[in-house]
Order: structure tokens, then C-alpha cells, then sequence
């Protein structure tokens, strides 16, 4: 008899998600959000970090504008 192994990674797939809770997709969504967040403060630092040494010749008094300002913007985007 001839079988259709085409179906078969969906079927696998599937069968997969039977045994899955929906905590587990929670908290499957908690890691990856988290993982996400970790990246952004790390790429938003590395950009911070790069515009202040292309403003090493301003005052401090802008540069600590600058960094306050990008704190804020930070901040506000992670509530």
C-alpha cells in the first residue's frame, strides 16, 4: 500500500502540539520576549556607546543631555 510521506512532518508537528499546554506556549512567549528585550538593550547601548564617541568633542553637559534623553526614550519603550 502506497503512503503519503508528505504529510508526515505535519502530522509529527501536530501531534507535538497536542502534548503542549498553554502555560508552556506562555511561557515558551515569556523566554522569547525576554531574549528580544536582552537584544534591543544591547544593540541600543552599542548605539548609544558608538554616538558618544562621535561627540567626544562636545561639551559634557550635552553629552549627559544626550545620554539622559536616550534613557528616557529607552525606558518609555520597555513599559
Amino acid at each position: 500500500r502506497f503512503h503519503n510521506w508528505s504529510s508526515l512532518p505535519l502530522l509529527v508537528f501536530m501531534n507535538i502540539f497536542e502534548f503542549i499546554t498553554d502555560k508552556d506556549i506562555r511561557n515558551l512567549a515569556l523566554v522569547c520576549q525576554r531574549w528580544y528585550l536582552s537584544f534591543q538593550i544591547l544593540y541600543n547601548c552599542q548605539v548609544l556607546r558608538l554616538n558618544l564617541m562621535e561627540m567626544n568633542n562636545d561639551s559634557m553637559c550635552r553629552i549627559e543631555n544626550y545620554i539622559s534623553s536616550r534613557l528616557q526614550e529607552l525606558s518609555l519603550s520597555y513599559d
